[in-house]
C-alpha cells in the first residue's frame, strides 16, 4: 500500500504543464527558429546571434534546476529535455556546416552519440537498466555546445580565436574512449558481480554448514569416550579400597 506523500508524488511527477516542460518546448520552437534565420540569411550579426544562441541553451539549466530542487520533475520532462538537448546541439551544428560556416569533420562526433545509443538501448532491452548521463558525456555537450558557439563569435578556422571551436569538437570527439570505459565498467560488468557474489555467498554457506556439522562430530566422540574415562577412573579407587581394607 502506497502512502499518501508517495501518491501526491506520482501525481506531481505524471502533470505534464510544469515550468521547466513549458521551457523545454520554448527551447526547441525557438532554436528551429534560429537555425531557420541562420540557413536563410546566415550569421548577420555575430554579437546578437551569439547572444540569442546563449539564452536558448541557458533554458537548459533553468528548467533543469527547477526540475531538480522545486519538485518539478515529470516523466513527460524526462523524454523531452534530452530531444530538445539533441535539437539544439545538431541542429545548430548542422546549419552550420550546410551553410558552410563550419567543416563536416564534426559529424563524427555522430559517431559517438549513435554508440551510446546503441548500448543503451541494447542495455534497456537486455537488463532493463536506463543509462544516466556520465561525466563524460556531459564533457562532451559542453564541448560541443561551446565549439559551436564559439564557431558563431569567432568562426572556425586555425588562428587566433577561430582556433576554440575545432579544439572544442576534437575534444568532444575524444570522449567517446572515455565514454565507453565509463559505460562498460558501470554496466556491463554487473553480471560478473552477479556470478561472484553468488559464489562467495555458496561458498560462505558451504563454510557454514561444515562449521555447524563440526561440533556435533567432536560431541559423538566426547559422548564415546565418557564410559572410558569413568571405568579407568573408577579402578584406582576400588584398588585403593581393597588395599586399606587388607592393611586393618
Amino acid at each position: 500500500m502506497k502512502d499518501k506523500k508517495d501518491e501526491i508524488k506520482d501525481e506531481k511527477y505524471d502533470k505534464k504543464l510544469t515550468i521547466p516542460n513549458v521551457l523545454t518546448v520554448f527551447r526547441m520552437i525557438s532554436s528551429v527558429a534560429l537555425f531557420g534565420y541562420i540557413a536563410k540569411f546566415g550569421i548577420t550579426s555575430p554579437l546578437l546571434i551569439t547572444l540569442a544562441t546563449l539564452g536558448i541553451g541557458a533554458t537548459d539549466a533553468v528548467d533543469g534546476y527547477l526540475a531538480r530542487n522545486y519538485g518539478m520533475a515529470s516523466r513527460l520532462g524526462s523524454i523531452l529535455d534530452p530531444i530538445a538537448d539533441k535539437i539544439y546541439n545538431w541542429g545548430l551544428g548542422i546549419t552550420l556546416m550546410a551553410t558552410g560556416i563550419m567543416p563536416l569533420w564534426p559529424l563524427t562526433i555522430a559517431a559517438r552519440d549513435a554508440i551510446v545509443f546503441g548500448v543503451s538501448t541494447y542495455q534497456f532491452k537486455k537488463n532493463g537498466l536506463e543509462m544516466k548521463p556520465t561525466i563524460p558525456a556531459k564533457l562532451k555537450m559542453a564541448l560541443q555546445s561551446a565549439g559551436t558557439i564559439s564557431t558563431i563569435a569567432f568562426g572556425f578556422g586555425d588562428s587566433g580565436l577561430s582556433l576554440i571551436a575545432p579544439i572544442c569538437m576534437v575534444g568532444a570527439i575524444a570522449t567517446v574512449i572515455p565514454e565507453v570505459i565509463c559505460i562498460k565498467k558501470k554496466y556491463f560488468n554487473k553480471d560478473k558481480s552477479v556470478e561472484e557474489t553468488s559464489k562467495i555467498n555458496d561458498s560462505i554457506q558451504n563454510d557454514f554448514q561444515e562449521d555447524a556439522i563440526k561440533p556435533i562430530e567432536k560431541s559423538k566422540t566426547l559422548e564415546y569416550n565418557e564410559p572410558t574415562q569413568d571405568i579407568i577412573y573408577d579402578n584406582p579407587k576400588v584398588k585403593k579400597k581393597t588395599l586399606f581394607k587388607k592393611h586393618y
